[in-house]
């Protein structure tokens, strides 16, 4: 992951090569953090604990602050299936609708997720955690 300073105390974070990629290949998600007085605010947890562990290390790159907020922008699972990661402390915002969604769906996505892109990208490992859990 690349980390980019976009204003102060601003930062989007971008797969490495997501740029380079062949036009019809599955891009990665991009997200960012905000980092505050008292703790940072994360967007996107992406698909998996390997990817939610890279947003913590670029974090931490950073600030040593806590993360206290979680924003999910999107339903899909690479904005939100890394969310277990994150601090117990860590408070989730997100629709309702995607936490009914995870709910709802989890069991399923995962299934259909392994068998689109390969067993072993970390998707059997994901636990589901939403603001509703």
């Amino acid at each position: 992951m690349i980390t980019k300073q976009i204003a102060p105390d601003v930062y989007g974070v971008f797969p490495e090569n997501d740029f380079d990629d062949k036009p019809n290949a599955p891009k990665g998600t991009s997200g960012g953090f905000i980092v505050g007085k008292n703790g940072v605010l994360v967007i996107e947890s992406f698909l998996n604990a390997d990817l939610a562990g890279q947003m913590i290390s670029q974090i931490r790159k950073v600030t040593q602050l806590p993360v206290k907020f979680l924003v999910n922008t999107s339903y899909h699972g690479d904005h939100s299936y890394g969310n277990y990661i994150f601090p117990a402390g860590t408070t989730i915002i997100q629709h309702k609708a995607t936490g009914e969604y995870v709910h709802q769906h989890f069991n399923a996505d995962t299934v259909w997720m392994m068998q689109k892109f390969g067993r072993g990208r970390g998707i059997e490992k994901v636990v589901p955690r939403t603001a509703i859990s």
